[in-house]
């Protein structure tokens, strides 16, 4: 969790090397601030990006993600060696399957934030197999269309999870309803 007040004890110097990083933005506010912080790591496991989850209140009452500009790298979690990764729209939907024990899963930045460091990701750890996992919604049934036939293409045995209306895998697994 990045607190809104992070850095105010920086000296200046420190404080200009953390805005060309992007961790500040111009005025002073850091990037993050009231955010969850997921590291994003290329495929030697290092940190390249973050990923940001805002718990401030916007029109979006369940927050809103936040990244440093040109992000790159993925959010993705493996245990095991199988052949089968599960593809989520966003850190806290592939957190709720690895927590419902779902082995290999990779998180995008939105429906349709598949990157090439995603693919590249899938190829590296030798997956023959994915599972489409995004939202009940049009926008989220348009990506798992397009994302089907590109990784199809790629020579991926594709499945797809079919959500209900308005539901991701977060809202729907959790406990809260």
């Amino acid at each position: 969790y990045c607190p809104r007040d992070f850095g105010k004890h920086f000296g200046v110097k420190t404080r200009k090397s953390l805005t060309r990083a992007g961790l500040f933005t111009e005025d002073g506010t850091p990037r993050f601030a009231d955010c969850l912080v997921f590291p994003l790591r290329d495929l030697e496991g290092r940190i390249v990006s973050l990923y940001g989850y805002s718990l401030r209140p916007a029109a979006d009452p369940l927050g809103h993600p936040v990244t440093l500009p040109g992000a790159r790298g993925v959010y993705g979690l493996r245990i095991d060696e199988g052949d089968r990764a599960f593809l989520a729209a966003s850190v806290f939907d592939a957190l709720s399957l690895h927590a419902l024990g779902v082995p290999s899963v990779l998180a995008m930045q939105g429906v349709n934030g598949f990157t090439a460091d995603h693919l590249a990701w899938l190829k590296h750890h030798g997956y023959r197999e994915v599972v489409l996992c995004l939202k009940g919604d049009a926008a989220g049934r348009e990506a798992a269309a397009r994302l089907h036939v590109r990784l199809k293409e790629e020579g991926y045995r594709m499945h797809g999870v079919d959500l209900p209306d308005g539901e991701d895998v977060n809202s729907f697994f959790s406990t809260a309803k």
